[in-house]
C-alpha cells in the first residue's frame, strides 16, 4: 500500500514527508520502504516519532509510530 511519511531529520526542526510502501510485519510492527535512497538514512532521527499518512478514497488517516 503506498503511504505518505513525515520523517524527523537531525539537523532539522521539522519532519519532512516522503512517499513510500507500507508493509506488514509481526504486530505491533510494520515496514516502510522508501523508493530513490529517501529520506538520507544518515539524517533520519532515529530517537523521534514517524507519522504515517494512509490516504483512502474518503479520508486520510494518521499514525505514529516510533522509529
Amino acid at each position: 500500500m503506498a503511504v505518505r511519511a513525515a520523517v524527523p531529520l537531525t539537523g532539522t526542526t521539522g519532519k519532512e514527508r516522503f512517499h513510500c510502501i507500507y508493509g506488514k510485519a509481526e504486530l505491533p510492527a510494520f515496514t516502510l520502504t522508501f523508493p530513490h535512497d529517501e529520506p538520507p538514512i544518515e539524517q533520519v532521527d532515529d530517537t523521534g516519532i514517524c507519522t504515517v499518512l494512509f490516504d483512502f478514497s474518503d479520508q486520510t488517516v494518521a499514525a505514529t509510530a516510533s522509529i
